[in-house]
């Protein structure tokens, strides 16, 4: 069974917490909530941070979420290593996640090679400079 999972930043703190993901209506306005799975801490969270595990970690056994930059290293025909910066991302109309090339316009049509063989340097939220075209 997948793991189910979320990330958002704290709109009290501006920190990331992980756990579980409530969302609710308050007088017309939807809130989004973190309850950590141990259920010593739970955070109301900025609804453009949400993100949702993938079910995949990088080289270095790191979960990877939705938003996170992954930098992977092909290996061209030529045999010369060239790094790539990839964006992970759910596409909706997949209904799979992603990783769209940050330094090409193309996507992989799945991640898992990205996934294992790279690493995460970061994400959209706090490193939008990688999100930049080299």
């Amino acid at each position: 069974m997948r793991e189910i999972l979320f990330e958002g930043k704290r709109t009290d703190n501006n920190e990331w917490i992980r756990g579980n993901l409530v969302h609710t209506q308050k007088k017309g306005l939807d809130y989004y909530e973190i309850f950590t799975l141990d259920g010593t801490q739970s955070a109301t969270v900025k609804t453009e941070t949400v993100r949702e595990f993938t079910g995949l970690t990088d080289k270095n056994g790191e979960k990877i979420f939705e938003g996170d930059i992954i930098s992977y290293i092909w290996v061209t025909l030529a045999g010369e290593a060239d790094e790539k910066k990839h964006l992970i991302a759910y596409n909706d109309n997949k209904a799979k996640f992603v990783a769209d090339c940050i330094t090409n316009n193309y996507s992989l049509p799945t991640f898992e090679y990205v996934g294992q063989r790279g690493k995460i340097i970061g994400n959209r939220w706090d490193n939008p400079e990688l999100l930049q075209e080299e």
